[in-house]
């Protein structure tokens, strides 16, 4: 007596096999394709606000307002109410360096010293909490927190010198 074995059963047991590992994989690429966007529109949204406030559209109190508005149709991936600022004054190694070895080297160098300290600007240390697909969801329940820091400088007015 011979036993024969039948190559179609082998072949749907592979298919099952390799088709949720295929589904998982697609998914991942998803989630991981949502994660990069919504990181890149937060730090253009960031850039996007740091600009207004470099051409003195907006002050360093509307910020967060900007930043969030700049975010459009993205805004869906954060939570709300969630993007945070935390300022500090800006400051300039160069000018430091200035200030510190150079003042008794002439007058050129104290104009020098002089367009390059009296600049306004400030930094921002930025975050916002991204709300994690499904797939994420399970490996990260409260979300992923972005992070993004910016140091604007901002010239001095016209007759501020």
């Amino acid at each position: 007596m011979k036993l024969r074995f039948s190559q179609k059963g082998q072949a749907l047991t592979e298919m099952l096999l390799v088709i949720p590992i295929l589904c998982l994989m697609a998914a991942g690429l998803i989630q991981f394709t949502q994660l990069f966007l919504a990181k890149n529109a937060f730090e253009q949204a960031c850039g996007l606000a740091a600009r207004d406030y470099a051409a003195s559209e907006i002050d360093d109190t509307q910020f967060i307002e900007d930043a969030w508005d700049n975010l459009g149709d993205a805004q869906r991936y954060f939570i709300p109410g969630t993007l945070l600022t935390v300022p500090s004054p800006g400051s300039s190694s160069t000018a430091n360096l200035l200030t510190n070895n150079l003042g008794a080297l002439g007058s050129l160098f104290s104009k020098i010293k002089s367009v390059l300290v009296n600049y306004s600007g400030q930094k921002w240390l930025i975050r916002i909490q991204f709300r994690a697909p499904i797939f994420f969801g399970t490996l990260f329940p409260g979300g992923l927190t972005f992070q993004t820091q910016l140091a604007v400088l901002k010239y001095p007015e016209e007759g501020a010198q």
